[in-house]
């Protein structure tokens, strides 16, 4: 399927577009979520794909997005520098990660996921300075389901 920004036909938004019965395009439409805070590692065959691990910090939203992503697949979005990246989540796990053993200013992450990118290029927004290892903080946004 094909992703655009919006389409108005006479003056009203279409969200989604069908030829004969078949979905062919549907408007992504994200919602605020709240904020978060999570590590991210790099792997050195990342292909689009990143280890993310979740603190134990207060005046985030984290609980709230692990128990999301543990209950089902959802689409989420950053925006980083008026960059929208869009990403889904896999492979949760309760399980401290040795690539983060070293930060002691706020606890290991015990729980752990891996972020799949919709677009290759974003790497390079998330991570500008290619680091193996970085923060990830602010507002996040979910797909909300049409």
């Amino acid at each position: 399927m094909a992703t655009r920004e919006g389409i108005y036909v006479g003056g009203h938004k279409i969200v989604e577009r069908y030829v004969g019965s078949r979905l062919v395009w549907r408007k992504n439409i994200f919602q605020d979520f709240g904020r978060i805070f999570f590590y991210v590692f790099v792997p050195n065959d990342s292909n689009n794909r990143l280890l993310c691990g979740i603190p134990g910090v207060t005046g985030y939203d984290n609980d709230k997005f692990w128990n999301l992503i543990l209950s089902k697949n959802v689409e989420f979005q950053v925006i980083i520098k008026s960059r929208k990246i869009q990403f889904s989540i896999t492979e949760p796990s309760n399980r401290e990660l040795s690539v983060f053993s070293d930060l002691r200013d706020i606890q290991n992450p015990a729980k752990s996921f891996y972020i799949n990118l919709k677009n290759p290029n974003d790497m390079q927004y998330l991570n500008p300075n290619n680091l193996n290892r970085f923060l990830l903080s602010g507002t996040i946004y979910k797909k909300k389901e049409v």
